[in-house]
């Protein structure tokens, strides 16, 4: 059983199911009750040094965490504010970050139209900053969406 499914984050190493039940988990519809937060932090720890994930060994489950990521989870269902300032949504930026260290990623995120989406998350979050300064998450979802791998 997976440890960030019982809310601590171990130091096992990655594991194939983890990979295929984080993709299983963006399809379906984003709540706080879901385990998706623990498992990508949990898998982010493991895979934080990749640089090539389009030739790891679970390439084909990596590509559907990233399918999730940027179909599901970049852009929700009208603009929640509140989601683009939250801590979950600033694992899902790494998780991109990760994902775009790879130039296929880099491909596959233009062709699902995902630098579109991050460009109006990057306005969103300004937007919300220059009126709420105080905004303390909405500071680090900046912080990551300007960073190199970003720009």
């Amino acid at each position: 059983m997976l440890a960030a499914q019982n809310g601590e984050i171990d130091d096992q190493p990655l594991k194939r199911e983890d990979v295929q039940r984080l993709g299983l988990v963006l399809k379906e519809k984003w709540s706080l009750e879901s385990p998706e937060s623990l498992l990508l932090e949990h898998l982010s720890r493991r895979c934080v040094n990749e640089r090539n994930l389009s030739s790891h060994i679970f390439f084909d489950d990596f590509s559907e965490v990233f399918d999730g990521l940027v179909r599901f989870r970049l852009e929700l269902d009208g603009s929640i504010s509140d989601y683009y300032q939250s801590e979950h949504f600033l694992r899902i930026l790494i998780w991109i970050k990760i994902f775009i260290r790879d130039p296929a990623y880099q491909k596959e995120l233009f062709h699902l139209g995902g630098v579109k989406i991050l460009s109006k998350i990057l306005q969103t979050v300004t937007r919300d900053y220059l009126n709420f300064e105080d905004e303390v998450m909405g500071i680090e979802v900046l912080k990551v969406l300007t960073s190199q791998c970003f720009l």
